[in-house]
């Protein structure tokens, strides 16, 4: 064979080889790729999901409070508890309660007001703040309308032998006017820790209560008499204002880390812009506010303790209670009154009308729980 005739045939093979090798090589590239193969001892099952405890409320009680504007379902073996056996139908923070051994479960209705300036269903959840025991936060429904519900755990409560662990849920819904707090709370005397992968013993039926919460047409001690008149139903109390404190306002405050005593300031609208009332919760000044008068409340061991304190007996000072001051007392606080703080502005201060903030309120403070 001549080199020119053996060139033309090699040049051929190469083109029939390659042509035979680009046909494969499409019809493999068209073909969907086989799924691995995965030994039947490294496949792992996914369980279903768990079916939340469904609770059976046909034989639970019904709990009515007309005056405070709601209704809850409760199981027939809780106990519900007020302060000094007040009706329960009248109570404005009743507490729905079991206690099992080492367990206590507790679900509670409280902080009825009336919505505050500013006052947001976001804002006034006692425990809100707590990041570090904060778990959750999400909006839900409670009786049709929007609530905030705050899940929180707390550890090593210093109560009993120190290893008593709590699950708490807050849920705050605002209807009308008027604002709710909802709490489940549930302890165990054997956990130093509850966290959210542990169910709480009674939390379905906890979680029942809460849904069966329902509001009424009216709550009566929202009806206000005629004239000025404040009223305070968490801590039960009236204050009726004479003509001219129209334009009032109220700031509740607290010192902060301090749970003992409550500030309840009364405050007119000044024109003085270096008077304006000082907030002890944000640091800050209150614009175009001025302080008349302050109201206290004082937690009563508090205030037994301080008054009989060996410092107070011996050496009082301005800390010390001071009983001349004093306007009501009941089971659970003492009511104090003083003019408020810094130098009334010139353009309030006809609304400082006595020497001493308790004559003011003579007449005028009325306990209603």
């Amino acid at each position: 064979m001549s080199r020119k005739l053996l060139s033309y045939f090699i040049v051929i093979t190469l083109i029939l080889v390659g042509s035979v090798l680009g046909y494969f090589y499409q019809i493999n590239k068209q073909k969907p790729l086989a799924e691995p193969i995965v030994p039947q001892a490294a496949k792992k099952e996914i369980p279903a999901a768990t079916a939340p405890e469904t609770i059976d409320t046909t034989d639970w009680k019904l709990y009515q409070n007309k005056k405070y504007g709601y209704e809850m379902k409760y199981p027939s073996d809780w106990d519900i508890i007020t302060a000094n056996l007040a009706p329960a139908e009248d109570f404005s923070a009743p507490v729905f309660s079991l206690s099992e051994a080492k367990i206590l479960s507790q679900v509670s209705i409280g902080n009825i007001h009336e919505i505050t300036p500013g006052e947001t269903i976001e804002t006034g959840l006692p425990w809100a703040d707590s990041k570090s025991q904060l778990n959750e936060k999400r909006w839900i429904k409670v009786d049709g309308k929007n609530a905030i519900l705050v899940e929180f755990f707390q550890s090593s409560l210093g109560r009993r032998n120190g290893k008593m662990g709590r699950a708490r849920r807050e849920i705050k819904v605002i209807n009308g006017n008027l604002s709710y707090i909802i709490t489940l709370d549930e302890e165990n005397d054997d956990l130093e820790v509850l966290d959210s992968s542990r169910l709480w013993k009674n939390k379905a039926i906890m979680d029942a209560m809460a849904e069966s919460f329902r509001f009424l047409d009216t709550a009566a001690i929202f009806e206000k008499p005629a004239g000025i008149v404040y009223a305070n139903p968490v801590f039960g109390f009236t204050l009726a204002l004479p003509e001219g404190w129209e334009k009032y306002q109220v700031s509740i405050q607290k010192d902060k880390g301090d749970d003992n005593h409550t500030y309840i300031y009364f405050m007119m609208p000044t024109t003085d812009k270096l008077g304006g009332a000082y907030d002890k919760n944000t640091g800050k000044l209150i614009p175009d506010m001025a302080d008349i008068f302050v109201i206290t409340a004082t937690s009563l061991s508090t205030w037994n303790k301080d008054i009989n304190s060996q410092e107070c007996k011996t050496n009082p000072n301005p800390e010390c209670p001071d009983e001349s001051s004093v306007l009501a007392k009941n089971n659970k606080y003492v009511f104090t009154a003083h003019h408020g703080n810094g130098i009334t502005p010139k353009d309030v201060q006809k609304f400082v009308t006595e020497s001493a903030a308790s004559g003011f309120f003579s007449g005028k403070f009325k306990l209603t729980n």
